[in-house]
Protein backbone atom coordinates (compact mmCIF):
# COMPACT_ATOMS: atom_id res chain seq x y z
CA UNK A 1 0.00 0.00 0.00
CA UNK A 2 1.01 3.71 -0.77
CA UNK A 3 1.98 5.02 2.55
CA UNK A 4 0.68 8.71 2.83
CA UNK A 5 1.45 11.22 5.63
CA UNK A 6 -1.85 11.39 6.83
CA UNK A 7 -1.92 7.24 7.56
CA UNK A 8 1.75 7.74 9.00
CA UNK A 9 0.66 9.99 11.50
CA UNK A 10 -2.03 8.17 12.05
CA UNK A 11 -0.56 4.98 12.85
CA UNK A 12 2.00 6.53 15.25
CA UNK A 13 -1.15 8.40 17.07
CA UNK A 14 -2.58 4.87 17.79
CA UNK A 15 0.89 3.25 19.26
CA UNK A 16 1.40 7.07 20.98
CA UNK A 17 -2.78 7.27 22.47
CA UNK A 18 -1.87 3.32 23.36
CA UNK A 19 1.12 4.21 25.60
CA UNK A 20 -0.33 7.20 27.19
CA UNK A 21 -3.03 5.08 27.86
CA UNK A 22 -1.05 2.19 29.36
CA UNK A 23 0.67 5.13 31.81
CA UNK A 24 -2.20 6.14 32.63
CA UNK A 25 -3.27 2.77 33.54
CA UNK A 26 -0.15 2.03 36.22
CA UNK A 27 -1.07 5.46 37.83
CA UNK A 28 -4.30 4.16 38.51
CA UNK A 29 -3.48 0.90 39.77
CA UNK A 30 -1.03 2.64 41.92
CA UNK A 31 -3.60 5.10 43.42
CA UNK A 32 -6.31 2.53 44.37
CA UNK A 33 -3.60 0.96 46.89
CA UNK A 34 -4.02 3.95 48.56
CA UNK A 35 -7.48 4.56 49.56
CA UNK A 36 -9.59 2.29 47.66
CA UNK A 37 -7.58 -1.23 47.47
CA UNK A 38 -10.87 -3.00 48.97
CA UNK A 39 -12.85 -1.09 47.09
CA UNK A 40 -12.25 -1.50 43.66
CA UNK A 41 -10.67 -4.69 42.01
CA UNK A 42 -7.85 -3.88 39.89
CA UNK A 43 -9.45 -6.55 37.19
CA UNK A 44 -11.91 -3.69 36.59
CA UNK A 45 -8.97 -1.26 35.76
CA UNK A 46 -7.71 -4.17 33.22
CA UNK A 47 -11.45 -4.54 31.15
CA UNK A 48 -11.68 -1.25 31.22
CA UNK A 49 -8.51 0.37 30.21
CA UNK A 50 -8.50 -2.65 27.65
CA UNK A 51 -11.74 -1.69 26.20
CA UNK A 52 -10.49 0.67 24.15
CA UNK A 53 -6.27 1.48 24.35
CA UNK A 54 -6.65 5.02 22.54
CA UNK A 55 -8.49 6.58 25.34
CA UNK A 56 -5.93 8.02 27.27
CA UNK A 57 -8.85 9.17 29.83
CA UNK A 58 -11.17 6.52 29.62
CA UNK A 59 -10.34 5.71 33.64
CA UNK A 60 -11.59 9.13 34.77
CA UNK A 61 -15.22 8.17 35.55
CA UNK A 62 -14.01 4.75 38.39
CA UNK A 63 -14.15 7.10 41.23
CA UNK A 64 -9.92 7.19 41.54
CA UNK A 65 -8.86 10.83 41.89
CA UNK A 66 -4.59 11.04 40.81
CA UNK A 67 -3.32 12.57 43.98
CA UNK A 68 0.00 13.51 44.89
CA UNK A 69 -0.11 11.88 48.17
CA UNK A 70 -1.66 9.11 46.30
CA UNK A 71 1.02 8.19 43.08
CA UNK A 72 3.74 9.41 45.32
CA UNK A 73 6.52 8.85 43.23
CA UNK A 74 4.61 8.48 40.27
CA UNK A 75 3.63 11.78 40.24
CA UNK A 76 7.04 12.83 39.66
CA UNK A 77 8.74 14.64 36.69
CA UNK A 78 11.15 11.94 36.79
CA UNK A 79 8.79 8.70 35.94
CA UNK A 80 7.25 10.71 33.27
CA UNK A 81 10.08 9.62 31.11
CA UNK A 82 8.04 5.65 31.89
CA UNK A 83 5.64 7.22 28.86
CA UNK A 84 7.96 7.65 26.37
CA UNK A 85 10.11 4.37 27.22
CA UNK A 86 6.36 2.14 26.65
CA UNK A 87 6.03 4.15 23.31
CA UNK A 88 9.80 3.11 22.63
CA UNK A 89 9.13 -0.33 23.08
CA UNK A 90 6.19 -0.58 21.07
CA UNK A 91 7.73 0.90 18.07
CA UNK A 92 10.65 -1.22 18.34
CA UNK A 93 8.30 -4.10 18.04
CA UNK A 94 6.97 -2.84 14.52
CA UNK A 95 8.76 -5.58 12.39
CA UNK A 96 6.81 -8.30 14.56
CA UNK A 97 3.64 -6.46 14.09
CA UNK A 98 4.14 -6.95 10.24
CA UNK A 99 4.79 -10.77 11.28
CA UNK A 100 1.79 -11.09 13.40
CA UNK A 101 -0.83 -8.96 11.28
CA UNK A 102 -2.05 -11.56 8.13
CA UNK A 103 -1.66 -9.87 5.07
CA UNK A 104 0.51 -6.88 6.37
CA UNK A 105 0.60 -4.55 3.54
CA UNK A 106 3.82 -2.12 5.22
CA UNK A 107 7.08 -3.29 3.94
CA UNK A 108 10.39 -2.86 5.86
CA UNK A 109 11.09 0.97 5.17
CA UNK A 110 7.88 1.73 5.91
CA UNK A 111 8.24 0.66 9.08
CA UNK A 112 10.99 2.18 10.01
CA UNK A 113 9.43 5.12 8.90
CA UNK A 114 6.91 4.95 11.68
CA UNK A 115 9.77 4.13 13.89
CA UNK A 116 12.04 7.49 13.09
CA UNK A 117 8.90 9.48 13.44
CA UNK A 118 7.93 8.05 16.40
CA UNK A 119 11.37 8.86 17.72
CA UNK A 120 10.63 12.52 17.10
CA UNK A 121 7.61 12.46 18.64
CA UNK A 122 8.14 11.85 22.24
CA UNK A 123 9.38 7.95 22.03
CA UNK A 124 12.77 7.61 23.70
CA UNK A 125 14.96 4.86 25.62
CA UNK A 126 15.98 6.41 28.59
CA UNK A 127 18.84 5.59 30.12
CA UNK A 128 18.87 2.76 27.64
CA UNK A 129 16.66 0.76 30.19
CA UNK A 130 15.11 -1.08 27.19
CA UNK A 131 17.90 -4.01 25.64
CA UNK A 132 16.94 -4.33 22.62
CA UNK A 133 15.71 -2.15 19.06
CA UNK A 134 14.48 -1.92 15.90
CA UNK A 135 17.57 -2.94 14.30
CA UNK A 136 18.02 -5.86 17.00
CA UNK A 137 14.13 -6.61 16.04
CA UNK A 138 14.53 -6.98 12.68
CA UNK A 139 17.12 -9.15 12.71
CA UNK A 140 15.27 -11.70 14.77
CA UNK A 141 12.39 -11.79 12.07
CA UNK A 142 15.24 -12.08 8.99
CA UNK A 143 16.66 -15.03 10.97
CA UNK A 144 12.83 -16.71 11.53
CA UNK A 145 13.71 -16.40 15.42
CA UNK A 146 10.82 -16.21 17.78
CA UNK A 147 10.05 -12.54 19.64
CA UNK A 148 11.03 -11.95 22.89
CA UNK A 149 8.45 -12.25 24.95
CA UNK A 150 6.83 -8.84 25.76
CA UNK A 151 6.56 -8.24 29.53
CA UNK A 152 7.28 -5.67 32.34
CA UNK A 153 11.04 -6.49 32.76
CA UNK A 154 12.26 -3.06 31.76
CA UNK A 155 10.26 -1.28 33.88
CA UNK A 156 11.43 -3.61 36.48
CA UNK A 157 14.58 -2.55 35.67
CA UNK A 158 13.85 1.48 36.01
CA UNK A 159 12.19 0.95 39.20
CA UNK A 160 15.73 -0.46 40.61
CA UNK A 161 17.70 1.88 38.78
CA UNK A 162 16.40 5.03 38.85
CA UNK A 163 13.32 5.13 41.26
CA UNK A 164 13.31 5.96 44.84
CA UNK A 165 9.99 5.34 47.00
CA UNK A 166 9.27 2.51 44.03
CA UNK A 167 12.55 0.91 44.61
CA UNK A 168 11.60 0.19 48.26
CA UNK A 169 10.21 -3.30 48.66
CA UNK A 170 6.59 -3.19 50.16
CA UNK A 171 3.16 -3.80 49.43
CA UNK A 172 2.34 -1.45 47.44
CA UNK A 173 5.34 -1.35 44.57
CA UNK A 174 5.33 -4.88 44.37
CA UNK A 175 1.52 -5.07 43.62
CA UNK A 176 2.22 -2.52 41.11
CA UNK A 177 5.14 -3.99 39.33
CA UNK A 178 2.92 -7.46 39.13
CA UNK A 179 0.18 -5.86 37.94
CA UNK A 180 2.33 -4.48 34.97
CA UNK A 181 3.35 -7.80 34.36
CA UNK A 182 0.38 -8.94 33.79
CA UNK A 183 -1.08 -5.30 31.99
CA UNK A 184 2.09 -4.52 29.10
CA UNK A 185 1.60 -8.26 27.19
CA UNK A 186 -2.50 -7.62 27.25
CA UNK A 187 -1.70 -4.02 25.87
CA UNK A 188 0.38 -5.21 23.06
CA UNK A 189 -2.08 -8.00 21.89
CA UNK A 190 -4.82 -5.24 21.81
CA UNK A 191 -2.28 -2.69 20.12
CA UNK A 192 -1.56 -5.50 17.38
CA UNK A 193 -5.58 -6.14 16.98
CA UNK A 194 -5.79 -2.00 16.47
CA UNK A 195 -3.16 -1.61 13.93
CA UNK A 196 -4.30 -4.73 12.08
CA UNK A 197 -8.07 -3.38 12.32
CA UNK A 198 -6.93 -0.02 11.08
CA UNK A 199 -4.69 -1.47 8.16
CA UNK A 200 -7.71 -3.60 7.34
CA UNK A 201 -10.18 -0.75 6.58
CA UNK A 202 -7.57 1.10 4.83
CA UNK A 203 -7.13 -1.60 2.86
CA UNK A 204 -11.11 -2.08 2.03
CA UNK A 205 -10.80 1.62 0.91
CA UNK A 206 -8.15 1.32 -2.18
Amino acid sequence: MEFTYHEKNALCDIFKSASGSLFNAMKYIYAITEDHYYNINVKDIFKIALNDITNVNILENIGVALTEKGLGELASHQFNVVEGLIYYSFLTRLPFFRRSINDCPLKEAQLRELYNHGLKNGAENFGNIITYDFRIMSKLIKNKQNEPEFNGDWFRRWVYTFGNDLAVINNRNIFLLGSVEALFPLYYAALIEKISAQLEQWKKKT
